[in-house]
């Protein structure tokens, strides 16, 4: 849905509340549930957009595992390899023991 995708990528707190209104306003029939969790929660929805916009972009990602493992495949990249499978185990295992 358009409106929802609004919502997530609202530049500001007010844009976001604005855009919330407007989903109440068109789908407060239709889908009631979504529109009560959406006003009941709208404050810890919008929290991170009261941090600074350079945290958005890992505040907003939407596979923890992939950015678990980020710096691993940074690592295996500028070496080309893992080397052994044992050296690439142990570099992830480091990695999520670190996280």
């Amino acid at each position: 849905m358009r409106v929802l995708r609004e919502i997530m990528s609202a530049p500001d707190r007010d844009s976001a509340l604005e855009e919330i209104a407007i989903f109440f306003e068109e789908y407060g029939a239709r889908y009631p549930k979504a529109v009560e969790t959406l006003t009941r929660d709208q404050v810890q929805l919008s929290t991170f957009l009261g941090l600074p916009a350079e945290h958005w972009i890992q505040l907003r990602t939407t596979n923890p595992v992939e950015s678990t493992f980020s710096i691993v495949e940074a690592r295996t990249k500028k070496t080309n390899r893992a080397g052994f499978r044992r050296a690439g185990l142990t570099m992830a295992f480091k990695r999520l023991l670190a996280a």
